[in-house]
C-alpha cells in the first residue's frame, strides 16, 4: 500500500514538472533550441531541465550555455555547474 502511494506521488511530481517545462511553454526560439539540445543531446530528465531553466532567465544566459554546449560538453554535471556559474556569476 505504501509503495503504491509513493509511486503515485512520484508520478504526480513528474507530471507537474513536465507542465512547468514543456516545450510549448518556452517563449523564445533560443529557449526552445536550448531545451531541444539539452533534452536530446544531454539528458532527457525533467528535474535536470527544470533546474537549468529556473536558473537561466533571459536569452543572454541561455545563449551562454548554448556556447558551452557547442564546445562539445555533454556531461549533465558539468552543464549544471556551468548553469550555476552563468546564473550567479561564479
Amino acid at each position: 500500500m505504501l509503495g503504491e502511494i509513493t509511486g503515485s506521488l512520484q508520478l504526480l511530481k513528474r507530471q507537474k514538472l513536465m507542465n512547468l517545462i514543456s516545450r510549448d511553454k518556452i517563449k523564445t526560439e533560443l529557449g526552445k533550441q536550448l531545451y531541444d539540445r539539452l533534452k536530446n543531446e544531454v539528458w532527457n530528465d525533467e528535474e535536470f531541465l527544470v533546474g537549468i531553466f529556473v536558473r537561466l532567465k533571459g536569452d543572454e544566459k541561455k545563449r551562454e550555455l548554448i556556447k558551452y554546449l557547442d564546445e562539445g560538453v555533454t556531461d549533465s554535471d558539468d552543464i549544471t555547474d556551468k548553469s550555476l556559474e552563468i546564473a550567479y556569476g561564479k
